[in-house]
């Protein structure tokens, strides 16, 4: 099964029931299903598609919901980098992934500007978070502006296979610099229906996150699987 599917699939069967609550934040399995599909257009109108990389530094919170389906609907590959690294260990993730456009959260704009500055590929940078606490902070655009160029709401016809790359996690670069580990669509699928099979999950359970999302255990063990 495609990354993408799987919220679809479940909009489908559960159109109002709650998928993801951050804070104050809800969105129901059809909210969020149709937010990522914005996601996706908004990815394609701004000339980004299936093969192309785009990074994520970002702590957990409701967008990285979003990013993440909607990254598999367009077929872009999805790079989750930590918001730990250092300024130089992002420049080497972000270069070494050839990563076209970055999402970052607002705490994490200094640390991400040099690799900004230096790498040619990466010639775009969307903020999340603009809104709240930014005053004297330059923002290159707004995750929210960036979903409002989105021409729709619809899906995005693109042709993948579950074969096709959809995300690639970095290491923890404890024996040297992170190495970028790639994970197709059925890679994925397969280690969310074990999770399901294995912890035995029904669809009255909520699962809290405690970990961060950037790592493989939260966003394919606990998230994905939920």
């Amino acid at each position: 099964m495609l990354t993408g599917d799987i919220i679809r699939r479940s909009a489908d069967r559960f159109p109002d029931k709650t998928a993801v609550i951050w804070q104050d934040q809800r969105l129901t399995y059809r909210e969020l299903d149709q937010a990522s599909n914005r996601f996706a257009q908004a990815l394609t109108a701004a000339g980004l598609g299936k093969g192309d990389f785009i990074g994520m530094v970002c702590r957990n919170r409701i967008e990285y919901a979003i990013i993440f389906f909607g990254a598999a609907k367009a077929g872009t590959v999805l790079v989750n980098i930590s918001v730990q690294y250092t300024p130089e260990m992002f420049e080497y993730s972000l270069e070494k992934a050839d990563v076209k456009c970055l999402f970052v959260e607002t705490p994490f704009l200094d640390a991400t500007a040099g690799a900004v500055e230096k790498i040619d590929a990466l010639a775009r940078r969307v903020v999340i978070g603009a809104d709240s606490g930014t005053s004297g902070v330059s923002v290159d655009e707004t995750f929210e502006a960036f979903m409002d160029s989105a021409p729709s709401s619809d899906r995005v016809g693109v042709e993948l296979q579950p074969s096709d790359p959809f995300c690639m996690t970095f290491t923890g670069g404890t024996t040297g610099m992170p190495k970028g580990v790639l994970a197709s669509h059925r890679n994925r699928d397969i280690t969310a229906h074990t999770v399901m099979v294995e912890e035995r999950l029904e669809d009255t359970d909520v699962v809290a996150i405690v970990t961060p999302m950037f790592h493989v255990a939260a966003l394919n063990i606990m998230f994905q699987p939920a």
